[in-house]
């Protein structure tokens, strides 16, 4: 863990990670019945079609692919994203919750290496190959 101010807790490769997988579970979170909407009522110029980020079809893949996320890190590193990436519990809080350890730098070493490793783990899902 980082002691020093400015020192860099995780990798660019790690941020990118976490944050693809947050975005996918917010995305997974949408109701599909928006692809509905009026475009040209609100403005929208899109022509005839939905754009493609707002059709159920677009919905379901991102929903399909926050499930495969998770099943890819296993239920252990599955609710480290979920209280970090997610809910954005402090590692602190984490430590203390998943690892029960009651000293703050025990609980935040804890935590942090946990996280550490649940983004590599969400890198290598996200680098592989799609079909």
């Amino acid at each position: 863990v980082p002691t020093r101010p400015g020192e860099k807790r995780i990798t660019r490769r790690q941020y990118e990670a976490g944050d693809m997988f947050r975005d996918d579970a917010q995305l997974a979170a949408m109701d599909g019945s928006i692809s509905s909407a009026d475009w040209n009522a609100i403005g929208g110029n899109f022509g005839p079609r939905v754009p493609k980020e707002f059709s159920s079809q677009w919905v379901h893949d991102k929903r399909a692919e926050y499930r495969a996320a998770q099943r890819f890190l296993g239920p252990d590193l599955e609710a480290i994203a979920d209280l970090v990436l997610i809910h954005e519990y402090p590692l602190e809080t984490v430590g203390r919750m998943i690892f029960r350890r009651e000293r703050v730098r025990d609980a935040v070493v804890a935590a942090h290496c946990a996280l550490q490793i649940t983004l590599n783990t969400l890198a290598r899902f996200y680098e592989r190959p799609r079909r």
